[in-house]
């Protein structure tokens, strides 16, 4: 978060903490009115309501701004008054979205969002970076060369068996992951490109048979493999809690998605690799083939040795031939 001025508590620690009261003006763009609106407890203005100070600080970098909310705020610091305000504002957004969805709008008309920038009425500004920012690719012939020699590159415009469909499905869940700025969402869809590839439609809890056969796949590929554990935590708290309709109390971070996605990207070019090696079509095949490994055998011991109780009740449920479809 950028603020061209501090902090109002930059003072030491043993004076009384300062409570700044406020009203932080965030731009919306896309989302216009004629006239001061209260509504799901924000109010809304027009982009030239008076009251709103260095307009020109939020049509620099928002534009166009269509109309601005201002929210009464307090706090010991501007970024964290900046929050709460952002929090207010999106989630009155958020329930006019859905609101008016059943309105018969169209899903465009539905895409107003906040802007990056902000005022205060005390004569605070910034800005911050939109978490689904896009910033420039150089596309050179170092970056070419190592597109078109990952496995994933061969896979044809329109796929034909079932494992280059089960490919091609998991290659748009994660573009979809790095398309958006949400990181629990990216986190999800990137969960759904490893049940594209290594899922199966079995009823009962697939957490672990998920991340077993990540890391076998890993194993066989590669000689070695990472502990499943981040792989069944996120199956087990994010993904199975979503389609549940859970609370959500994983918290994902950038960082989170970032690490999930280059370990993911590696699996989709070994599931390739290995189905080429072995000239398989089928996913159910591949996943039979897989489990039939010598190497496989150390897997389970190390999780047996190193896994959790977890581990080893599933381990005990299972053997070698077991099969995923």
């Amino acid at each position: 978060m950028l603020c061209d001025r501090p902090s109002p508590t930059h003072a030491p620690e043993f004076l009384t903490v300062v409570y700044v009261n406020a009203t932080c003006y965030i731009p919306i763009q896309f989302l216009s009115l004629s006239s001061e609106m209260l509504v799901l407890g924000v109010t809304f203005l027009p982009p030239d309501d008076e009251r709103i100070p260095y307009k020109d600080q939020l049509d620099r970098f928002d534009k166009p701004v269509h109309s601005v909310a201002a929210i009464q705020v307090s706090g010991d610091t501007y970024e964290d008054m900046v929050e709460v305000a952002r929090a207010s504002a999106s989630q009155a957004l958020r329930k006019l979205r859905i609101a008016i969805g059943g309105m018969g709008f169209l899903e465009g008309q539905r895409r107003f969002r906040l802007g990056t920038s902000y005022t205060f009425d005390d004569g605070s500004r910034g800005w911050s970076i939109r978490d689904d920012a896009a910033h420039v690719t150089e596309l050179n012939s170092w970056l070419a060369k190592a597109a078109e020699t990952q496995a994933l590159a061969a896979l044809p415009e329109k796929p034909f068996t079932d494992i280059e469909k089960k490919a091609e499905t998991a290659l748009r869940w994660m573009e979809r992951a790095s398309l958006t700025g949400d990181a629990t969402a990216a986190m999800l869809y990137l969960v759904f490109a490893l049940e594209s590839l290594l899922g199966d439609k079995s009823e009962g809890a697939k957490g672990h048979k998920l991340a077993f056969l990540q890391a076998a796949l890993h194993a066989a590929q590669t000689g070695t493999f990472q502990p499943p554990e981040k792989t069944l935590l996120i199956y087990s708290e994010l993904r199975s809690a979503a389609v549940h309709g859970e609370h959500l109390i994983l918290p994902v971070t950038k960082s989170d998605v970032q690490n999930f996605s280059e370990t993911l990207h590696q699996t989709l070019n070994l599931y390739l690799s290995y189905a080429a090696k072995h000239g398989l079509g089928r996913r159910g095949k591949l996943m039979s083939k897989l489990q039939q490994e010598p190497i496989i055998h150390d897997v389970r011991e190390w999780l047996r040795a190193n896994g959790g109780p977890g581990w080893i009740d599933y381990l005990d449920r299972t053997s070698a031939s077991e099969t995923a479809e």
